[in-house]
């Protein structure tokens, strides 16, 4: 079956019966899944070559396995994606100093075909990343029309290299017109995978939302795996701008995308310069069927620089903070964290909320002074680094994201501190007999898989009981 399945596509892409040829492979998308399922091409780090492609045809007219019907499949699919392009960019003259060579090739799914096509390349690409050992990286975002969604940006970056001439795509399409098959396609080959990297910048207002109360269906299963695998570099922006001193944190895209050198002065007018032709971006009536040339140029530059901006972010950060360059992972986990708290996907926090809440006013007794719980929290914050990762929570309480999320959780960890090693009471007189174990909270956040807040937890709670012992005992 898979042969005479390789064939048939072979003869529709050599007549140039590009349309048929997506129909034929998106109606036997299993086939294409069960062609990708039984090997493990040594291959497929190649960009599509029509020579290439017509290398593979030659050999597989001799012989095939199901190696070479995994090269060729692949290949004539990337071919369909190039041959129906509804624009192609070169990355030389998009970044301000490129150091690979990538072909961007656009793709809108504005008519029956062209979805179909995001699919067979959807499932094409989890094929890549599956049989490779790096991560990759996409970049997402969306459009909204009155709050309701019109537009995902896609950028799916691939294997590249300073020498060898690749291709990354990107694809403008519609979540809200898929059906349940093609929305599970998208969910399970895209945003569950852990080895791809989702890239989204200020995603918290809409973004998020969206994600998970519309196209997860509020399951929490699918939101923690997105979550484990996405960056928000605007919250890397700021603490960065932070780290140096810079109090205003201006992470605006096209600011931030001009300030950490990404793109030049001359793209960063250009961008301007499209955003302000569209018109108010409020008052855009996205339609995937009707988008001009300003429109489409503003949904794909969305998406275009992320996971360059990313790593420039990592190169500034490592070159200018050397200092507290480690962690800046913990920084992206704690902003995971956050949104997943902030959405009750986990519920650490409000379960925390609600323990500490009514303890802040009482109180500890060292000689004849009497301190309270809060003020015990203030003074032991003021000025605490974590040194094993080069975490100052000076810098990390001013991603006014995180600061309510971040606060809870670590003044809970103090007022177990407290509980466990300090007579606490209610008042002057009433004791307090109330169990807070900080034992409940790591596990808690093991059972979440939420490894590194964990390890932050519990290097801070050694912070912590080193000064509360100090200062108190």
């Amino acid at each position: 079956m898979s042969v005479e399945f390789i064939n048939k596509t072979i003869e529709l892409f050599e007549s140039k019966s590009f349309d048929k040829a997506i129909e034929y492979n998106y109606d036997n998308i299993q086939t294409v899944q069960k062609i990708y399922n039984s090997c493990n091409s040594p291959i497929i780090k190649y960009p599509f070559s029509l020579k290439l492609l017509n290398k593979l045809i030659s050999k597989h007219k001799k012989s095939s396995d199901a190696n070479l019907q995994c090269d060729i499949l692949r290949q004539l699919i990337l071919g369909l994606v190039v041959k129906k392009r509804t624009d192609m960019m070169q990355e030389e003259e998009e970044l301000k100093s490129p150091k690979t060579k990538i072909k961007y090739v656009l793709n809108i799914a504005n008519d029956q075909v062209k979805k179909k096509l995001f699919f067979l390349y959807l499932v094409t690409y989890e094929f890549e990343v599956s049989n490779q050992k790096n991560k990759f990286f996409l970049g997402i975002d969306y459009e909204f029309t009155k709050r309701v969604i019109a537009l995902m940006q896609l950028n799916f970056e691939t294997s590249t290299t300073s020498k060898l001439r690749t291709f990354s795509y990107l694809w403008i399409v519609n979540p809200g017109e898929f059906d349940k098959i093609q929305m599970d396609l998208l969910i399970n080959k895209l945003m569950r995978n852990q080895k791809i990297i989702k890239i989204l910048h200020g995603s918290d207002s809409l973004d998020f939302p969206y994600m998970f109360e519309i196209m997860f269906d509020k399951n929490k299963a699918i939101c923690k795996d997105f979550t484990n695998s996405f960056i928000d570099t605007r919250y890397l922006c700021e603490y960065y701008k932070v780290s140096i001193g810079d109090m205003e944190k201006k992470c605006a895209i096209y600011e931030a995308l001009l300030y950490f050198e990404t793109i030049n002065q001359d793209k960063y007018q250009y961008l301007l310069d499209s955003h302000d032709n569209m018109g108010p971006v409020q008052d855009v009536q996205w339609d995937i069927y009707k988008m001009s040339s300003y429109h489409t140029k503003y949904a794909l530059y969305d998406v275009l620089f992320l996971k360059h901006f990313l790593f420039d972010i990592y190169r500034k950060g490592k070159q200018d903070t050397p200092n507290i360059f480690k962690s800046y992972k913990y920084i992206i986990n704690l902003v995971r964290f956050t949104f997943l708290e902030k959405k009750e996907v986990t519920t650490l926090t409000k379960i925390s909320k609600l323990e500490v809440d009514p303890m802040n006013n009482y109180l500890i007794k060292k000689n004849k002074d009497n301190f309270t719980l809060i003020s015990i929290y203030n003074k032991i914050i003021e000025n605490l680094k974590i040194e094993d990762i080069n975490l100052d929570l000076n810098l990390l309480f001013r991603i006014n994201y995180i600061k309510s999320t971040i606060t809870l959780l670590f003044k809970r960890i103090i007022y177990g501190l407290i509980l466990t090693n300090f007579r606490v009471f209610k008042n002057k007189k009433e004791t307090v007999n109330t169990e807070l174990r900080n034992d409940k909270i790591f596990e808690l956040l093991k059972e979440e898989k939420l490894d590194m807040v964990f390890e932050v937890a519990k290097l801070f709670e050694q912070e912590a009981r080193n000064k509360i012992i100090l200062n108190y005992k």
